[in-house]
């Protein structure tokens, strides 16, 4: 068999290069289309799961707080503190005088005069001394008549007169029930000297508390915080007069804060006493908060937060306290602030 052999002459067949493929360009303004529209869907996607699965609400910080009046008018002499100062018990707020009123001015320039009852009681009480002595004087009188009659049946008796037996007999009697009767009279007597010694002494204690009462009216007083807190308001300046009921100033609590929490009528099924919230404050900064009462009747929902030329919206009204005890200071510090309140729908 005859060998193969191949050829090794050159080839004339030429290889052509193959032109360099472009690159395709980029779409740009596709690019921020599809992100412009996958953000806008990210949102939405968002805002449904939100409105789904999560509940907000507004709410107010919450202070437990205390009004401090007078039943009298009063001047303001000197203010020792300022609004939004802290305070604690035992210092001292202010200097005030009392100032007394037209029934007061009148009866302070009657201060010897006593209470109707008081002057009835006393009179009456005299009165019917009166009548016991005029008695016993009259009982001893006839007693003694008796005494010098029953002396002379006596002597006859004595000397032999027996048909005066009977007669002492009776002398005897009567002279026992005259007896009886001073007696009872003395002890009469004694009981409304008794009860007028109490009488005179209630009038002299009711006429020394008056003149202590009235000379309090001008001496200057200082008034004494008895718990510790903030001063929030303070109405009346120093040298204005504080008219008796109205404030003078409010003093907040450091402890007991709270945020009242106004939930929408329709979630109210998914509220509970215990639930667990997040309170976002004005600054950004949040807290972890926990419903401590629900209250069960609706309130109008405060006027900040209400739409202008809208009916009158009314809340649930939650009680939210911090879950931890030491926030207590950092939640005072927005206690005139509006702050957001959210939770999960379920749990």
């Amino acid at each position: 068999m005859k060998a193969f052999k191949l050829r090794e002459e050159k080839s004339f067949i030429k290889v052509l290069k193959e032109p360099p493929s472009k690159k395709k360009k980029v779409n740009k303004h596709r690019l921020i289309y599809l992100g412009l529209g996958g953000l806008a869907l990210f949102f939405i996607l968002r805002k449904v799961f939100l409105a789904a699965f999560l509940i907000s609400a507004e709410g107010l910080l919450d202070l437990p707080k205390q009004t401090i009046n007078f039943a009298d008018d009063i001047e303001i002499k000197n203010l020792f503190i300022d609004e939004g100062d802290n305070v604690s018990a035992g210092d001292t707020l202010f200097q005030y005088r009392i100032i007394p009123d037209a029934n007061m001015v009148s009866s302070m320039s009657a201060t010897n005069q006593l209470p109707e009852w008081l002057i009835k009681d006393i009179s009456d009480t005299k009165r019917k001394k009166s009548l016991c002595q005029i008695s016993l004087a009259k009982v001893k009188k006839e007693l003694s008549i008796l005494n010098k009659e029953a002396s002379l049946v006596q002597e006859m008796l004595i000397h032999g007169v027996n048909e005066e037996y009977e007669h002492s007999i009776t002398l005897e009697k009567s002279i026992n029930m005259k007896m009886s009767e001073m007696l009872g009279l003395e002890n009469e007597i004694q009981l409304y000297s008794k009860l007028l010694a109490e009488l005179n002494h209630a009038k002299r204690t009711y006429r020394n508390s008056r003149k202590a009462k009235f000379a309090t009216y001008n001496l200057d007083k200082y008034y004494i915080c008895q718990k510790a807190g903030i001063i929030s308001d303070i109405f009346y300046e120093e040298g204005e007069i504080c008219y008796k009921k109205e404030e003078l100033m409010t003093l907040h609590m450091e402890e007991g804060i709270s945020v009242q929490t106004f939930f929408d009528q329709d979630e109210i099924s998914f509220v509970k006493e215990g639930d667990l919230v997040e309170v976002t404050f004005p600054d950004g900064s949040d807290s972890m908060g926990v419903i401590d009462k629900l209250l069960i009747s609706t309130y109008a929902l405060p006027s900040e937060f209400q739409k202008k030329y809208e009916p009158t919206e009314r809340n649930v009204v939650a009680q939210v306290r911090p879950v931890i005890k030491s926030d207590e200071q950092t939640w005072s510090n927005f206690y005139k602030m509006d702050v957001k309140v959210k939770k999960w729908r379920y749990k």
